[in-house]
């Protein structure tokens, strides 16, 4: 935030175009003029998109937020929450009527915002805050394109392997390191126990189901595509993502033992987290984020969920497609 306000008459298209957004597992915004996150409409009322607005158990971070803008700023701020699949689609058919003034996002987004023309550089702003040297170097590079910063990352998560410590241990069961094990490991549980054994999120277009399939990739490739010249090289070989199409989804969702709820085929974190915490999978794939989720309506009972993930939850890396056939026979 910036408490300097002489940027205040500026008009909403150029807030829109500066307030920039988003890291994959990172967002904030910034603005320009030289002012991060000021700027007023006509009724002098800012509009801020962030998804975690309407889950209660961001309330203390929403009430901060709020005190925090009304120190720094005259304008009147709104926040308004969406899902992060409406927010991309609403932004990027509505965005140039100059609505929202900031929006909060993901990774993935940017460069389609970037590349409609709705967000801005703001390099210069970013790199003159006092605590701009703080973020770790993969944080700041996901807000960079082409040498430019599109925004600030405002929080991180790592992908882990989730699992019930209860049910490993009943069937003397390790967390799997290699596909193989983990498939072996998930078809013992789902021949010895009365729940899912894995899920992992498979909605088309889906934030998570893109986060989770990206973070196999990284255990090959320390990215996905390079930038050549003016055009961009894929890194990841067919083999690798045959490997990991096969390990985590072929195997888990369609092979003639399949082990994942074919219910839950399709679907996003909504079926996966709250699977989870409510006692219904044995494993999914997860970022930190879960740990802090006890309460809300997507939670049967507040208090078994918190023992599960205070005594009863596991965390691993993610088994590894080492040696997975391509063949899907």
């Amino acid at each position: 935030m910036c408490a300097d306000s002489t940027a205040r008459d500026i008009d909403r298209r150029s807030v829109l175009r500066g307030i920039a957004v988003t890291a994959g597992a990172a967002s904030f915004a910034g603005c320009t003029g030289g002012i991060p996150g000021t700027g007023s409409g006509d009724d002098g009322e800012l509009l801020f998109w962030a998804s975690p607005f309407d889950d209660e158990v961001w309330d203390p971070w929403k009430e901060w937020f709020q005190n925090q803008w009304q120190e720094n700023h005259d304008s009147p701020i709104t926040l308004s929450p969406f899902t992060y699949e409406d927010m991309r689609q609403k932004f990027l058919s509505g965005g140039r009527q100059g609505r929202p003034d900031a929006i909060e996002g993901v990774l993935e987004n940017l460069s389609e915002y970037i590349k409609a023309d709705l967000v801005e550089p703001i390099t210069e702003q970013a790199e003159g805050l006092k605590f701009s040297d703080g973020y770790i170097d993969g944080a700041w590079d996901a807000m960079t394109y082409q040498g430019e910063v599109y925004g600030l990352p405002y929080v991180g998560n790592g992908r882990a392997l989730i699992y019930r410590k209860d049910i490993f241990e009943r069937n003397n069961l390790q967390p799997p390191k290699t596909a193989k094990e983990f498939h072996e490991v998930a078809r013992t549980i789902k021949q010895n126990e009365d729940i899912t054994p894995f899920n992992n999120c498979t909605k088309k277009g889906g934030v998570r189901a893109f986060q989770e399939w990206i973070s196999h990739v990284f255990q090959y490739h320390d990215n996905l595509y390079t930038r050549e010249g003016d055009s961009w090289k894929l890194q990841a070989s067919p083999d690798t993502l045959g490997k990991i199409f096969k390990a985590f989804y072929y195997e888990p969702w369609a092979s003639d033992d399949a082990f994942c709820n074919p219910d839950n085929r399709g679907q996003g974190y909504q079926a996966n987290d709250p699977g989870y915490l409510n006692g219904n999978i044995a494993m999914i794939e997860c970022g930190t984020w879960l740990m802090g989720w006890t309460s809300g309506q997507e939670i049967n009972n507040e208090n078994q969920t918190t023992k599960l993930l205070e005594e009863n939850t596991g965390v691993a890396q993610l088994p590894y497609a080492k040696g997975v056939a391509l063949a899907l026979t």
